[in-house]
């Protein structure tokens, strides 16, 4: 029974078996049908998300009629395009861009960090570029195309707006590169743009709504934009500017029981003018196991189909695939047998046994083949003749140092494209573990005035590995009002960047600081506004964390907010920033915040939205119309928020098991009352002539009832009071801004008297309630030389203006640089914090109730002041 069993085993699978190949000489025999016998390829990823990406990626030949696993599943691939005739194909893993060739599967070359959308060959140089959007998942990253075999030449194609989706773009260029298309960025922006291979930031049209353009790769100049009418089940061909006709798209067979209106990836391939790709077979919007490969066929009108081949059949997902119609005949190329040799040696014994490393062509024989290494310690011989040689690889460690050392190898042939290929060559030399090497946790910290931060940090081997046994530290950092206990920072009075040391031995390692002032926090970020935030909310593009940024988009509605607790105004709601994306407030003190986000949806679609504040999830498959009840109603969620290391508060959006993410509003609120002073004059390092009257000016934020102000002479060791009484209240006339005649000394407690001629001279403000809540200015310096004090002339001074409407604040700083300007009330409430580069004119807030403002600008390292009453500067300095 044991033989019949496994003899029907054996048999059952050679029928599956024989079946598979039957279904591939079908497809390509379809596909052979459809092309006229052009050699074709596809590939495409088999598993993960439409989107997201992810999966194996797969690809199917004609000529072999079988399809082959070129590269192993991964959950970050996304995007194969073919390219070089056909023979290579550039895959995006993880927002980093790989080249293979078809014929080598499973091994990749890293090009350059981004995602790529399209291969294209230069009409004039003939030379191959990518086009590649940097970073990762933001659409503000610029689009550069990099020539494919020296990612050193790049060449700016756009960064004069947003480009195509948080996840990827889709700008593809004609032939002869003078048309481009993609959404700048989507939703709603879809752009043809002249030039768009040719020229940096050429002159763009938008023509169409949708999502997926894609531009024929020859000089037709036809492209097209898929459409959600209901569904995703037509596209608009467009040729050059104008609309040709609205298609529907039909491929066929369709999985039983699947969609017959939700089509995705849909592109022109990369090489045939009339074919494109698409994927069909949904059971829902964009999630189906039963999602298809199809190659299909316009009509030579563009107004419809000739055909359709289903080039798969599973029951697994088979996502964003790419097809070459008209496989170029191979020619001579690089194979090598190793993309990396690894040596090992023992410190001060003999030399590693050499290595060989084979250099073939899987077509014609290679000419002129030579290698060149890096390193002197790495020598390298070629031997070898036609289509197969050896690379002999001999190290020579004396002279080396125990540790590990790299080269790369550069192996070259006169008659290849590309005409070269590298190989990573790396030696560990054995020895005694010695410290080499310090990592430091936190790599940069914020702390407010008087705040502490501990620092943490492992000492590592020249191996890169922890030392067993952890050698002391010693720990220091710049700043004399700064103090370093061990790995503890206090920080002083000083606001500023400083800089923290870890040293053992010979190793040592930094890291920077800032301390800056406790205020009155109270943050109101409109989410995808831009530049039309509501008054009295910033936008939130000073915040987006680079490479991760989703996209705006306008709802159209403001949201009702009746019955709601603490709601926006209801314009707020009228925009989000969606799709997964986060947020880097990395300015946040260490404090304790009430957050508080704001939603509002316009539809009743699935949603499952995922919030994470400072690596705790807050929010688990929120759908906003189920929480508001009902569509365009706002939604508030509140939550408090502890910051304490050091590198401000982060915010992240993700997308659970739903179609989207996103958020109207956020307001960050500093707790704990947000008390603070801030003394603005005496500048720091200025000097004063006695005699002469020093206005000791601050800003207090919060509920402070009065105020001390002391002056030391010994850089803050002795403190002694200039005011006329122990303290001044808030309601009296020099509140803020104290005139006192310089003295050449002053009495202490003991009724000595103190002489204040030093260049160590500071001044502190205190709430005299509360000595903990304080500001401090200096040193500065004393004297009675009137050739000692330096004053800055009118010419040397920056020539602020301010000016106030109902409109707003309205600031021109007219010297180039990076500038931070916030304006205050005389309460000490923060109204506006802006940040940027001059020159530049700018609005800081709406005008709130009249009154005076105080302008702070801080710049290279000075401050600058500007009072604002009912519109006049009454007084600047």
């Amino acid at each position: 029974m044991a033989i019949n069993r496994l003899s029907y085993i054996f048999s059952a699978s050679f029928i599956i078996f024989l079946s598979a190949r039957a279904a591939f000489t079908d497809i390509a025999d379809n596909l052979n049908s459809l092309t006229g016998n052009e050699h074709t390829r596809v590939v495409w990823l088999r598993g993960g998300h439409r989107i997201d990406g992810g999966g194996t990626l797969i690809g199917f030949d004609t000529q072999t009629g079988q399809e082959i696993e070129l590269l192993p599943a991964s959950s970050g691939q996304n995007r194969p395009i073919i390219c070089s005739g056909g023979h290579r194909v550039v895959i995006s893993v993880n927002y980093k861009v790989y080249v293979m060739e078809w014929d080598n599967p499973g091994q990749k070359q890293y090009l350059v960090d981004g995602i790529c959308s399209d291969a294209w060959v230069h009409p004039e140089t003939g030379e191959e570029w990518i086009v590649v959007r940097e970073g990762g998942k933001s659409t503000s990253g610029k689009l550069h195309r990099y020539r494919i075999d020296d990612v050193a030449d790049k060449f700016l194609l756009w960064d004069k707006s947003e480009v195509g989706i948080n996840y990827f773009q889709w700008w593809q260029i004609s032939a002869d590169g003078t048309l481009a298309a993609d959404f700048l960025p989507w939703p709603g922006n879809g752009n043809m743009i002249e030039n768009g291979g040719l020229v940096s930031n050429g002159a763009n049209t938008q023509l169409v709504g949708g999502c997926w353009a894609s531009v024929a790769p020859d000089n037709s100049y036809y492209w097209f934009a898929l459409q959600m009418p209901d569904g995703h089940r037509t596209i608009k061909v467009f040729n050059w500017k104008t609309l040709v006709q609205e298609v529907e798209l039909n491929p066929r067979p369709l999985p039983a029981g699947t969609k017959t209106n939700e089509y995705y990836h849909p592109r022109f391939a990369e090489k045939g003018a009339r074919f494109m790709t698409c994927t069909g077979g949904y059971h829902s919007n964009g999630n189906s196991d039963d999602a298809e490969v199809y190659v299909g066929k316009f009509t030579s009108d563009y107004k419809g189909f000739e055909g359709w081949v289903r080039i798969t059949d599973n029951n697994v997902p088979d996502y964003t695939p790419d097809a070459w119609v008209g496989v170029e005949p191979a020619g001579p190329s690089i194979r090598l047998s190793a993309s990396a040799l690894e040596f090992e040696a023992d410190e001060g014994g003999a030399n590693p046994p050499v290595q060989d490393l084979t250099v073939t062509s899987p077509a014609g024989t290679l000419e002129g083949v030579e290698a060149q290494s890096s390193e002197s310690w790495l020598g390298v011989a070629v031997s070898g003749s036609g289509a197969s040689y050896t690379v002999r690889n001999t190290v020579d460690i004396s002279g080396l140092s125990s540790g590990v050392h790299s080269a790369t190898v550069t192996i070259s042939a006169a008659n290849t494209q590309p005409a070269s290929r590298d190989y990573d060559v790396t030696v560990t030399i054995l020895g005694d573990p010695v410290a080499a090497r310090i990592a430091i946790s936190p790599q940069s910290a914020r702390v407010t005035k008087g705040g502490s931060v501990t620092f943490s940090a492992v000492v590592l081997d020249q191996y890169g590995e922890v030392l067993t046994t952890q050698p002391s530290l010693s720990w220091s950092t710049t700043g004399t009002h700064n103090v370093m206990d061990g790995p503890v920072f206090t920080a002083g009075n000083v606001e500023g960047a400083f800089t923290i040391t870890a040293r053992a031995g010979a190793a040592e390692a930094s890291v920077d600081i800032e301390v800056v002032a406790a205020a009155s926090i109270h943050l109101k970020i409109n989410c995808g506004a831009g530049e039309g935030a509501v008054d009295g909310w910033e936008s939130d593009a000073a915040y987006v964390a680079p490479g991760d940024a989703g996209s705006p988009f306008d709802f159209g509605h403001a949201a009702d907010v009746s019955g709601v607790s603490n709601p926006a105004p209801a314009d707020v709601y009228r925009t989000v920033r969606h799709q997964d994306h986060s947020y880097d407030f990395a300015e946040l003190p260490d404090a304790t915040y009430l957050v508080r986000l704001h939603f509002m949806d316009a539809h009743d679609h699935n949603r499952r939205m995922d919030y994470t504040i400072e690596g705790e999830q807050v929010i688990d498959a929120l759908n906003v119309t189920t929480a508001a009840g009902g569509t365009l109603k706002a939604y508030v969620e509140e939550f408090e928020v502890v910051v304490g290391d050091g590198n401000g508060m982060q915010i992240e959006a993700r997308q659970d098991d739903g179609d989207d993410v996103f958020e109207a509003g956020i307001e960050i609120i500093g707790q704990g009352g947000g008390r603070n002073i801030t003394v603005l004059s005496p500048s720091e390092s200025a000097a004063y002539l006695v005699g002469t009257v020093l206005t000791v000016k601050w800003v207090a934020e919060g509920d402070i009832p009065g105020v001390s102000v002391q002056i030391s002479p010994d850089n803050g060791l002795t403190w002694l009071p200039i005011l006329d009484s122990n303290s001044m209240g808030k309601d009296h006339p020099d509140y803020g801004a104290y005139p006192w005649v310089i003295r050449a000394q002053l009495a202490d407690a003991q009724g000595n008297q103190v002489s204040l001629l030093t260049d160590q001279v500071m001044v502190r403000v205190y709430d005299y309630t509360d000595q903990a809540i304080i500001g401090i200015a200096g040193p500065f310096t004393l004297t009675t030389d009137p050739n000692a004090v330096r004053k800055q002339s009118r010419r040397d001074a920056p020539r602020l203006s301010a000016r106030s409407s109902r409109g707003g604040m309205y600031l021109s700083i007219p010297w180039p640089g990076g500038y931070t300007v916030r304006m205050y009330n005389m309460q000490g409430q923060l109204l506006s914090r802006v940040r940027g580069i001059g020159p530049r004119a700018l609005t800081l807030a709406p005008a709130h109730a009249a009154g005076i403002r105080l302008i702070r600008i801080q710049a290279d390292g000075r401050d600058w002041t500007i009072r604002q009453l009912s519109g006049l500067p009454v007084a600047g300095e």
